[in-house]
């Protein structure tokens, strides 16, 4: 019973790798603050790293470039959109990751994005 289990979840994972399956998953992250107005200036620059997907890049610890396209192949900086595209450059990986941006949520206390696996963009719609 436990190596079916096993055998389910490698499986699953492969599945979500190839982007047949999805693959859901969170961080969250809790933080207390001595009032509201200090929540609310963190929340706006937690926000703003999130949705400046470029700006991963440079943050610590991450050692991959991540370079946002729009819906015509430019390479844009700034918040990503529904229907944007990223691609991920891993290191020691000759192969470029892509994602398509599916859905977006931006409220005054939530903010996320929806990603799917992509192929690369044909050229007759996406030039590089």
């Amino acid at each position: 019973m436990a190596i079916s289990n096993i055998v389910k979840g490698v499986k699953h994972k492969f599945k979500a790798f190839k982007g047949k399956k999805l693959k859901e998953k969170l961080y969250p992250i809790e933080n207390e603050f001595q009032d509201v107005n200090q929540a609310e200036a963190a929340f706006i620059e937690s926000r703003q790293k999130l949705l400046n997907v470029t700006g991963w890049s440079f943050m610590e610890g991450i050692n991959s470039p991540f370079t946002l396209y729009d819906h015509s192949g430019k390479s844009v900086s700034g918040e990503v959109k529904t229907g944007f595209f990223i691609k991920i450059e891993l290191p020691g990986i000759k192969t470029e990751n892509w994602l398509q941006v599916t859905g977006i949520k931006d409220e005054p206390q939530l903010a996320e994005f929806g990603i799917h696996p992509s192929k690369v963009p044909e050229e007759k719609y996406f030039y590089r």
